[in-house]
Formats: structure tokens, sequence, C-alpha cells
């Protein structure tokens, strides 16, 4: 006997299929970014800097065009942080320092809910088993589930990011493709709006659907081309319109000059020697930025990313619905080269986007691998099932990632955080002569932050004539003082303040912290210099 037909108001199986394969990445995702965020010593630097972006947004009394037109950032991360803090705070009175969790829920849920367009990216290029795979895999990447929990940008900008690309990808090849490539075209908008390289996944659909001009005629390409530029202008074009140009970031302008942030190494970045120039400087981009993709894939997922694109070479020549996602991912890689030779540095956080594009060919290209391997004689038995690649794959992920996940965020640096508290008696204690005369040098900012004297935004120094007493924070490295090549003039002062004060002046320790795991060694000193009369 056959069995009854569904009911019409009976999702099919399919559909249900897909329910539960979603709603058990969310869970499993949501439990990574909240284990995170519960071990977090301190946040990422660059999320202060967000962080007082989002108070100036809050502020009544500041002029909003004032401030989008002094910020570096575009609005959308901190607009995403004040909706948050609005939401954790509930009307209670908490310090101001509690906006940095309001920062890591804000990225984390977007780092969530990164599992949508992964999931359903995998699904249509592949299956929807590829899909579940592939999603998971990322989460457990390392780099990506420890920056999307970090109060930086990149959870809003990849759920962006990869949910416009998954609309390109719906909408290219369709008889009726305008509704599809608007949708991309506004989420290409609200990338750009979080960071500016969001730019490039509109570029790479216009891109993607230029190539089809053959297919689909020169007519429909072009309404395409113009449907993609009113989506992504109507949301990125006012935020153009109110700066005067694309970005406000240094990055961007001519001539600028990166301030790298560590004394042990950048954060989240590897550096290019200073004296390498012409091939020399190119050869060592492409040495820094293969490094830094495969830490961001963490190795593994990077090699088999490759051998997964390999393995689909023929499908992504023929089907128009690999174009994008490729093209999005070849046009990110080439952006962070290009920054790479002007800025002296390559940063693991700007190849999410590529490392995000290969978790879909990893998982779609580890069954084809080991079908091949099946066909050799005496092994083939081992292979048997299609899917064990993706659950060795994901079993080694694990064995090696939760280590490194179940560490706490920044723990080396958490003497910059108890440093501000020791500021802060600090500057209370000084005698009445030396008040509101008192400079604060720290480059690193999470001092001053905690301190509770520049949490909302820095404190602007007396005149050199009325200061009085200087704190510098320094970071050590083998019991030596870093060197001051960050890029930083202030940074260079604080150095050599220390090193050399002026004659007359006295040097005290305030607050020196030592890492827990080498208890010896001082890594993180703030000190007190009293200037002389002047």
């Amino acid at each position: 006997m056959s069995s009854p037909p569904p009911t019409p108001d009976a999702p099919p199986k399919s559909a249900m299929a897909d329910l539960w394969r979603v709603v058990a990445l969310l869970v499993i995702a949501a439990a990574v970014h909240w284990w995170l965020i519960a071990h977090t010593s301190i946040t990422a630097r660059d999320s202060i800097g967000l962080a007082r972006y989002a108070f100036a947004l809050e502020d009544t009394q500041r002029d909003k065009v004032d401030v989008l037109r002094k910020e570096a950032h575009p609005p959308g991360y901190p607009l995403a942080i004040v909706t948050a803090n609005t939401l954790v705070g509930g009307g209670t009175t908490r310090p101001d320092t509690d906006i940095l969790l309001a920062a890591q829920i804000a990225s984390s849920v977007a780092g969530v809910l990164v599992v949508l367009p992964v999931y359903w990216l995998g699904r249509r290029l592949f299956d929807r088993s590829v899909g579940f795979w592939a999603a998971l895999l990322l989460q457990f990447l390392p780099v990506f589930a420890r920056d999307t929990a970090d109060g930086l940008t990149d959870g809003p900008f990849l759920l962006c990011a990869l949910s416009a690309v998954a609309c390109g990808v719906w909408a290219i090849g369709r008889p009726r493709m305008w509704l599809g490539l608007l949708a991309c075209g506004l989420l290409s908008g609200l990338a750009y709006l979080v960071r500016p390289e969001g730019v490039l996944v509109h570029l790479a659909t216009v891109l993607a659907v230029v190539l089809q001009t053959r297919r689909a005629g020169f007519g429909r390409v072009a309404v395409g081309v113009l449907v993609v530029a009113i989506g992504f202008l109507a949301v990125g074009g006012p935020y153009m319109a109110v700066i005067g140009g694309f970005s406000n970031k240094p990055a961007t302008k001519p001539g600028a000059e990166p301030e790298v942030a560590a004394a042990r190494g950048p954060l989240f970045a590897e550096s290019i020697p200073k004296d390498a120039a012409g091939i020399q400087r190119g050869l060592w981009v492409a040495y820094v930025t293969g490094k830094e993709w495969l830490k961001a894939g963490f190795s593994g997922v990077a090699v088999a990313a490759i051998i997964g694109l390999v393995l689909c070479a023929g499908r992504v020549r023929r089907e128009p619905r690999f174009w994008l996602p490729v093209l999005y991912a070849g046009g990110q890689l080439a952006a962070v080269a290009t920054l790479g030779l002007k800025q002296g540095y390559v940063s693991e956080r700007h190849l999410l986007p590529v490392v995000a594009v290969g978790v879909l060919f990893a998982a779609g290209g580890l069954p084809m691998w080991f079908k091949l391997w099946a066909k050799v004689p005496n092994v083939g038995r081992v292979f048997a099932w299609k899917w064990w690649p993706l659950v060795t794959c994901l079993a080694l992920i694990v064995a090696g990632a939760v280590p490194i996940l179940n560490t706490r965020l920044h723990e080396d640096r958490l003497g910059h955080k108890l440093a501000g508290a020791e500021l802060a008696k600090a500057i209370d204690a000084l005698p009445p002569e030396q008040k509101d005369k008192w400079v604060v040098m720290d480059h690193y900012q999470w001092c001053q932050f905690f301190s509770g004297w520049a949490t909302k935004a820095i404190r602007p120094d007396p005149a050199e004539a009325n200061q009085r007493v200087v704190f510098v924070v320094l970071e050590l490295k083998n019991g030596v003082v870093e060197q001051p090549d960050f890029g930083s003039t202030r940074h260079e002062q604080a150095v050599k303040m220390y090193l050399e004060p002026p004659p007359g002046a006295t040097v005290t320790p305030v607050y020196a912290w030592s890492s827990p795991r080498e208890k010896e060694k001082v890594e993180i000193l703030l000190a007190k210099i009293t200037l002389p009369p002047k």
C-alpha cells in the first residue's frame, strides 16, 4: 500500500532536513561564541576605537554628520554596538566599559548567523551535506571563531558579504534575476557600511553578470548591472555623500603610514620588512599573504580548499553559479595583497572572506578527492563511505581547534586592563599642583580605556608648558623595552622618554604585569615620569 500524500500544510522532507541541519548549526555556533565571550581576558585593541565610535553616535549632544566625517570607519558596526548596548543595558546603570561586552555580542550574533549564507551556498553549489559540513568547519576555525567573538567588525562584515554572495548566486542564471541582484546590491551596500572592502562583493557581482553576456544578451546584462548598482548605492551612497568620498580610512589615502600595535608583532597580522622593495617586496607580500591565509584557514582546511577548487575547476568554468564566490574571493585576495604592498603588513582577519569561500570547496572537493583514492587497488574498501573524509576532517579540526578555542582571548595582554585600575589610582593620588597637568602615552589604548579617564574619548593633552607628569604604557620582550618602530610618533616619544628621561625628571614604576606562564618576565609596564619644573 502506498503512503498517504502529505497534507497541504506539511513541509516537504527536504525542507525539514534543511531546517534541522540549520538549527543544529546555529546551536553549535552559539555555544562556541558563548564560550569565547565567557572566557575573554580582554577584547582586541581595535574594539576600543569602535566602542568610542558607538559612544559618539549615542551622544545626543554630538552632530552625527560631524561624527561620520571625522571617524575613519563606516558606521555600520558601531550602530550595531549601540543597538546591542541598549538591549544589554536594559535601562540599568552599568560601567561604560561594559560597552565592550555589547561589541562582542553584536559581532558574535552576526558570526553565528554566518551559518545561514554558508549553508545555503554549500547546498546551492554542491548539496545540503556539503553546506552542513562547510558551515560547521568554518565555525570551528580558531581565527574565524575568535575574531567574530572579539568585538571586531568581522562577524557583521562576513554576514553581509556572504549573504550578498548567496543572493547573487541565487540570481545569476535565473530567468528573472532582478530581485536577487537587487538584494545582492543592498547587502553588498550593508557590507560596505561595515568595512569599505564590501564594495568588492558589488564589483564581483557586476563582473559575474557581465560574463554572462553571451548567454543572456547585452540588454539583459546591462539591466542586471544597473539593478546591482542601484541596490548598492541605495545603501552605501548616503554615507559616501556625507563624507564626500569613498572612505575615510587612512589605508585608502595616498602616502598613509600604518600604526602597528604590538611589541611582539602586529595583532592579527604579519609584517613585511621595511627595507624590502621592488620584486623583493612583492615576494614578501606573497609569502606573508600565503602564511596568513594558512593561519586563517587552520592549514588543513586551506590546503583542502585548494584541492577542492582544482577538482571543481571544470564546474567552475561551466556553471555560472560558481563564478561569483570565486571572483569575490579572488578580489579580496588581490585587495589584501595590494594593501600589504602599501601598508607593510597582511592581516589574517582580512583573509577570512577567502577562507569562508574556501571551506565550500574544501567540503565539496574532499569526497571527489577521496573517490580517486577509492580506485586504488586494495585500498578502495577504506573509502566506501563517501562522507567519511569530512567526518575525519572535522574530527581533526576539533582535536586541533578545541585547545585553541579553550584559551582565553588575549590572555597575554590582560596586564593592560589591570594597569588601567592602577592608572586611575595613580591619577587620583596626584598632588594638587599636578592635577589636570598629566599626560598618558598609551599606544595600545587598553590602559586608558579601563582607567575611566579615556573610556568614551581620548583625553586631550594639556598644553606642553603645563605638563608635569607623563604616564607611559610599554610592553617588554625578553625583559627589554620594545623598540619604537611601529610607525607611531607618540609611541616613539613614550619609549624615548622612558629610556632617556629629560634632565631632572624622575621615573617611578607604577605597575608591572607578568604573564602567568612566565611569571619572572615583566611584559607590560606602567611608569610615571615626573617632569622638572619649567
